[in-house]
């Protein structure tokens, strides 16, 4: 199984999905067949993880938890792994600015 399969491509939801992830250029980090979502009836492939270009090649062991979850929808996890060029980025703190300054 993948998320999308052309044999369920009638979906209108799955293609509305499908065409705003095409069209802002993201793509889908969602990796093997395992079923993100089993409520015992049915198991599907329905939890995405969706991203940025850059933050693809980043995403690294990407996998489905398959035990230890009372929930339907199974956990997802996933390792980012940063380049040498990520650094920290310092931003104002508008709360702590003396206004009476300007």
């Amino acid at each position: 199984k993948q998320w999308y399969q052309r044999r369920v491509r009638g979906k209108k939801r799955g293609d509305q999905l499908l065409d705003s992830i095409l069209e802002q250029n993201l793509f889908i980090c969602n990796q093997g067949s395992s079923p993100t979502f089993d409520n015992g009836r049915w198991s599907n492939i329905i939890d995405l993880t969706i991203t940025n270009k850059k933050a693809m090649d980043q995403i690294v062991h990407w996998k489905v938890i398959k035990t230890g979850c009372k929930s339907d929808h199974i956990p997802i996890t996933y390792g980012v792994e940063l380049d040498e060029k990520c650094t920290k980025r310092s931003f104002k703190n508008f709360k702590r600015t003396d206004w009476d300054l300007f």
